[in-house]
């Protein structure tokens, strides 16, 4: 947790949806066990921040997240998976990812509202697109690889200039702390 590898922005896309943020730069292959445990914390912490019909108590409601009215009525999260660097070698094992596949799948359905995979190295793109005829056209259509200065153009249609990081081409200066995870 201390690394910032995963963490529940501060802020909200323009539907509302909290924004996590997925940095596989920062993943230290030690803590591959860890990184379940992580991701879970992350999740329920993502739910934890939708009001409550966001999180499938009643429709209709209204949350307020940090002073503003947010609508997310579908209780789905954005997410952005930064895989800048990312290299084989830093990357967990095959058990590993199969269980994230799995803790996501039967723990959190529908929950993904879109994923952006920005900075992906060529092989992910490869085998993107030998899995897609394999993945439910929903789906499909909520994940998104880019990168360079379409990242930019495409992230700002979701998020706010002043909601998304400056990494990723907005305004928001986020200092990631152990102590906003407390």
């Amino acid at each position: 947790m201390e690394s910032g590898k995963m963490y529940v922005s501060d802020k909200r896309d323009r539907l509302g949806r909290p924004i996590i943020i997925n940095r596989k730069t920062k993943h230290r292959p030690a803590d591959d066990r860890l990184q379940l445990k992580l991701l879970a914390y992350n999740m329920e912490k993502a739910v934890a921040s939708m009001g409550p019909q966001e999180k499938g108590c009643f429709a209709g409601a209204v949350d307020k997240f940090q002073g503003e009215e947010q609508h997310n009525p579908d209780g789905q999260w954005l997410w952005i998976l930064d895989l800048k660097h990312w290299s084989r070698k830093s990357s967990p094992p095959m058990s590993v990812t199969k269980e994230t596949a799995k803790m996501l799948t039967h723990h959190y359905p529908e929950r993904l509202g879109d994923l952006f995979i920005i900075n992906a190295p060529g092989i992910f793109r490869f085998f993107w697109k030998l899995m897609q005829p394999f993945v439910d056209e929903r789906t499909r259509k909520k994940i998104h690889f880019t990168s360079g200065d379409k990242m930019k153009e495409l992230l700002l249609q979701y998020i706010e200039p002043e909601n998304l990081e400056e990494e990723f081409g907005g305004q928001h200066v986020y200092n990631y702390s152990v102590d906003y995870e407390k």
